[in-house]
């Protein structure tokens, strides 16, 4: 019996997903993820730095020289805001961003050397088999649907994301639907285990 022929889309995928979890900003390298809506103060297990939302809405860092936390490459030495999208330096090699506005901030804090050091090298996976490959029909949700789901942030949160479409197959004769997040636009996430 031979190997099934592996698509070059799936190969493709598959590097791709190595990337968004150990590439220039992959998820293996999250060290802090918080989400920010109010006058705190917010702290970081492990990350400088005293994290609030002032009255107007905007981000605010507090933080001593000696705690190494840099705002757009100027050393924070009291009170500095922190705008969108702007970035975040630590000590020891972390790096950060903030996205966000109107009172409403995401923060995540990044350890460039943490896959090397963990010795993550790869994803495990099932051999490809054609057998577990699905055709998919995307319906309509009803308008504005949110769901639940669980944030890995510190503390852990949930958030109500928007799920705006179903994704539809039948497997042996039995119709599966699994509900379609968009966490940022342009940007649609499935959920589902074994």
């Amino acid at each position: 019996m031979t190997a099934p022929q592996i698509p070059a889309d799936y190969e493709a995928w598959r590097q791709g997903r190595w990337e968004e979890i150990a590439g220039a900003n992959g998820k293996a390298k999250v060290v802090a993820n918080a989400k920010i809506t109010d006058a705190g103060p917010h702290t970081l297990p492990g990350i400088p730095g005293e994290w609030r939302t002032t009255e107007a809405g905007d981000l605010t860092v507090t933080a001593k020289a000696v705690d190494g936390v840099q705002v757009a490459g100027s050393l924070v030495d009291g009170t500095s805001p922190v705008p969108s999208g702007g970035s975040l330096e630590f000590p020891d090699n972390r790096v950060g961003f903030a996205g966000g506005a109107d009172g409403s901030y995401g923060l995540v804090v990044m350890d460039q050397g943490r896959v090397e050091r963990t010795g993550l090298t790869g994803i495990d996976t099932f051999p490809y088999n054609p057998a577990w490959v699905f055709e998919g029909q995307y319906r309509a949700a009803p308008e504005g649907r949110r769901i639940e789901a669980p944030r890995l942030t510190s503390p852990r949160s949930t958030e109500a994301i928007l799920a705006p479409v179903d994704l539809a197959m039948t497997i042996d004769g039995a119709e599966y639907v699994l509900a379609v997040l968009q966490d940022f636009p342009g940007r649609r996430l499935v959920i589902f285990t074994d």
